[in-house]
């Protein structure tokens, strides 16, 4: 039974996907809550499939522009991989996602700080992260410059 509502929960996440890819927010939003609802009664608070279903959940806000909602979910993904990782890309990741929710939402010192520690982390591990860490470069680039602050 247990291993047939993963698969369930697996199985809403990839029609989430689907959905959020022909820009069907709301169904979108609709398979990952109901992904996440069985994630959590199955396999509890702190399962990585939780974390990614609510990462999920935090994106769709994002492109909905429901920025304080979206930084709640990622926030919590972020919260759940600390527990499983100490320091690795999909950490990472998080806080890039995160940092940009919070750039686009027009709050760019608190995304200038988690830019920052992305970069930081993408330049700490193994492996080719150089676009990462580009990215990362370039987002804090622009948010000096809109700031008016080009040295």
């Amino acid at each position: 039974e247990k291993t047939s509502l993963v698969g369930k929960g697996l199985t809403l996440q990839q029609i989430g996907r689907i959905h959020y890819a022909k820009n069907e927010f709301d169904q979108a939003l609709t398979s990952f809550k109901d992904a996440l609802q069985i994630f959590q009664d199955t396999l509890g608070e702190k399962d990585m499939n939780v974390s990614l279903a609510l990462s999920n959940i935090g994106i769709v806000h994002a492109r909905k522009s429901e920025h304080e909602k979206a930084v709640e979910m990622c926030t919590k993904a972020l919260k759940i991989r600390k527990l499983h990782f100490d320091d690795d890309q999909d950490i990472a990741d998080s806080l890039f996602n995160i940092a940009n929710i919070l750039d686009d939402w027009g709050r760019k010192d608190e995304a200038l700080i988690l830019f920052e520690k992305a970069l930081k982390l993408y330049k700490s591990l193994p492996g080719d992260l150089e676009i990462s860490q580009a990215n990362c470069q370039q987002r804090i680039g622009s948010i000096y410059w809109s700031k008016g602050n080009v040295d």
